[in-house]
């Protein structure tokens, strides 16, 4: 993974939503490594990550699909409400087949497989953002 020297003001900000934190710990320590992400808010369920989607406005949402309370794809009209110009990719541990049409039809911009490594969801990121090298 290639680091980048860019300021604070430029980099894309991103809310993680997990109900792990693990997961959470694992996605923000690969996107602050590549040095263009600024991971702004973690939340554990699609509640809290709508609630601060509103709050800090970032730039892209990163939302597991599964979660207690508020799965991913329900919060996807509270995020749009809260944070319109976010772009939200869902992920989930499930295959493309089983949750990839429903997240698309809520509204997702993407959506990856939980369980691949950091770096290729930092790509999936990457791409989301508009940051293709």
């Amino acid at each position: 993974m290639t680091t980048t020297d860019t300021s604070e003001d430029t980099r894309v900000r991103v809310v993680l939503v997990d109900d792990s934190k693990q997961v959470r710990t694992v996605l923000r320590l690969a996107l602050e490594a590549d040095g263009r992400f600024e991971v702004v808010a973690e939340g554990h369920n699609g509640k809290e990550g709508a609630e601060l989607s509103a709050l800090h406005q970032p730039d892209i949402v990163v939302t597991d699909y599964l979660m207690p309370d508020m799965d991913g794809v329900t919060s996807i009209p509270l995020i749009r409400k809260g944070a319109p110009d976010a772009k939200i990719l869902v992920y989930s541990s499930q295959g493309i087949v089983d949750n990839e049409p429903a997240a698309t039809a809520a509204g997702a911009d993407a959506y990856f497989e939980k369980y691949a490594r950091p770096s290729d969801v930092v790509v999936a990121i990457t791409s989301l953002a508009g940051l293709d090298d």
